[in-house]
């Protein structure tokens, strides 16, 4: 079913059509000479014309004047400055303070467990398909010694206890807490399609 205003909308193109039709066979009509006159380019002559325009003075000037410098204001009165006598630095100092700053007020020390080897499950017949969410308990030494299952759509059991042995065969870094390593939990997704 077709809206009015599209009715509308095609009848105003096709009205517009005809008119400008008309409109141009009425010129050929009435001017054929003009429409269809050739103009003759002389090789020799210029094309370009350039007209002189003469300077003009204005009288009346339009820059703004510049703006007032601000005055600051002072409204209490301040004690004179502590001066710190000089000091001289070391680049090596430096750097030792700031990261011992670091590590005790923002704990960039603490790290979570990061993956460093990783075996991929193989689907190539399709069998699995599906997701599997694990949560994955690292061991200092960056061995995975404990699974928890979060979210399981896979249908294949031995598929499913075949991913789980694969697991348990990545490496990981260990977390850090406060300089030393400890076990953590980390999540793990696996999409199969």
């Amino acid at each position: 079913m077709v809206s009015s205003d599209r009715i509308h909308y095609k009848r105003n193109v096709l009205i517009s059509l005809i008119l400008s039709e008309t409109i141009l066979i009425l010129a050929f009509l009435f001017f054929p000479q003009s429409l269809t006159k050739k103009k003759e380019i002389i090789i020799g002559e210029s094309i370009s014309m350039v007209e002189i325009i003469p300077p003009t003075l204005q009288k009346l000037s339009f820059k703004k004047p510049p703006p007032k410098v601000p005055v600051p204001v002072i409204s209490d009165e301040v004690d004179a400055f502590d001066l710190l006598d000089d000091v001289e630095i070391l680049s090596s100092e430096i750097v030792s303070e700031i990261s011992k700053k670091e590590t005790t007020q923002t704990g960039i020390t603490n790290t979570s467990p990061r993956l460093t080897y990783e075996i991929l499950p193989e689907n190539k017949e399709k069998l699995i398909s599906g997701t599997l969410n694990l949560s994955l308990k690292i061991d200092k030494t960056g061995r995975v010694i404990k699974h928890k299952i979060i979210r399981n759509s896979i249908e294949c059991e031995t598929c499913l206890k075949k991913l789980i042995d694969i697991v348990y065969k990545s490496r990981w870094e260990p977390a850090y807490k406060n300089g030393s390593r400890i076990a953590d939990w980390v999540q793990k997704s696996y999409v199969f399609n």
